[in-house]
């Protein structure tokens, strides 16, 4: 594919003024904003203890979410999909709740913290459940308002720490966070073999890794949004088009996320539902989708944080497309325990490295004062490639099986490497 002419957007556009360039003491700051240096080393040491309780609480989500959802509540596949949704559905409204969140002129780490409280309510109600129902609307409630953490969160990064630290420090985050949530989970999937009721345990335990996530994110040094870093939601997606090449990236990360997310939910499906002959214990499948892609995690965040801050963005991007797709295709076609886990543990490498690419890949195109509004976008299209993936994905599994959902996953993945190879030799990501 032929590099691609994006010429007609004015850089100049994308610049950040010398007026932008607030420093500590600036009339603009409250007065108690440290420097960038001390700032950074409180955030570190706070984002480091609150990656245990945070990965805890996704993965927890995830892996138990829908597995209780099939072996409890024996839910149909439209209640299965609604559930692999919710955290999507929460990001597809990002661009709205990033607007509402300014209007608050509250700091964004207490913003974030606020909805971390919140989301634990939501999970108390999930525990106490009798019904599918009432289960799926407390899950629904609490990725709504997880969901809206990220855009919050890479600004406060963006301001705290410096371009040249942002990959290597995140991926500590994931590191440990990985790291403990995989062991927890691998647990929690025991607790469920013995009584499936245990659920409720699980989820009040996860209300709590909410609580403490938003008591500790509530101490990092950070500033209220304002109106250039948040806009408007129309004016946000306005990015898209406005700039050309934000916008052909959404478009790549579109089809690559369609691919990979239709994959994600059936994977607990291929290896949950007796129908596909797999049929493994809940403490097993904790192992193959939580326990073993947290600890390949670890060494993908670790290697890919590292490059993040070094090395053209659209290599390292194509590389873990192509993990994603070994992953999946080696998942879905075999019953072999050890090659489950392999086809887990490449898809672990790539999820260490694109939870880095993801967060932080605006900060490569959108100027400072904008990462905010840039992600907020970046965010909501993500949400809507979440939202429709899980549906085509119970979709093709119902007509096709999991061997073929798990083809197109693959082919659609393949199809976003070739869309990011037009990007290889552009300016903005070396």
């Amino acid at each position: 594919m032929g590099k691609l002419d994006f010429s007609s957007h004015s850089r100049k556009t994308l610049e950040v003024t010398d007026a932008q360039q607030l420093k500590p003491g600036s009339p603009a700051l409250p007065p108690d904003y440290p420097d960038q240096p001390v700032r950074a080393r409180i955030t570190y040491r706070n984002e480091l203890l609150r990656s245990v309780f945070h990965n805890t609480l996704g993965e927890g989500i995830v892996a138990f979410g829908l597995l209780v959802a099939i072996r409890h509540f024996d839910a149909p596949s439209l209640g299965k999909s609604l559930l692999s949704a919710s955290f999507a559905i929460g990001l597809l409204v990002t661009p709205i709740g990033l607007y509402l969140a300014r209007q608050t002129g509250l700091r964004v780490s207490h913003i974030g913290s606020l909805l971390l409280i919140f989301a634990s309510f939501g999970l108390i109600s999930a525990a106490s459940a009798d019904t599918f129902v009432y289960y799926v609307c407390g899950v629904l409630g609490a990725n709504l308002l997880i969901a809206q953490l990220p855009q919050l969160v890479v600004q406060m990064y963006t301001n705290n720490f410096t371009a040249r630290e942002r990959g290597k420090k995140l991926s500590h985050f994931i590191i440990l966070g990985g790291g403990t949530a995989g062991i927890a989970s691998w647990y929690f999937g025991g607790l469920l073999d013995l009584n499936i009721h245990y659920f409720s345990l699980i989820f009040l335990f996860l209300a709590g890794c909410s609580l403490i996530s938003g008591l500790l994110l509530r101490n990092n040094p950070s500033l209220p949004l304002t109106q250039a870093n948040s806009g408007n939601p129309w004016e946000n997606v306005s990015l898209a088009w406005q700039d050309k090449i934000f916008g052909y990236m959404l478009a790549g990360w579109m089809i690559l996320g369609i691919g990979n997310m239709l994959a994600m939910p059936l994977r607990y499906e291929y290896l949950a539902n007796p129908l596909y002959s797999v049929n493994l214990t809940n403490a097993e499948i904790a192992l193959i989708l939580v326990l073993v892609p947290n600890v390949f995690r670890i060494f993908g965040a670790l290697s890919f944080g590292l490059l993040f801050d070094r090395v053209n963005f659209i290599q390292i991007r194509i590389f873990l497309n192509l993990l994603i797709v070994g992953g999946i295709f080696i998942f879905f076609h075999t019953t072999s325990i050890s090659l489950l886990m392999v086809g887990s543990a490449l898809t672990g490498l790539a999820i260490g490295g694109s939870n880095i690419a993801w967060t932080l890949w605006v900060t490569k195109l959108a100027p400072e004062n904008k990462i905010a509004a840039y992600m907020s976008v970046h965010t909501g299209f993500t949400g809507l490639r979440g939202m429709l993936a899980p549906f085509a994905g119970y979709m093709l599994l119902d007509l096709v099986g999991p061997q073929r959902a798990g083809e197109v996953g693959s082919l659609l993945v393949v199809i976003s490497i070739f869309m990011f190879l037009g990007l290889w030799k552009s300016p903005r990501f070396r």
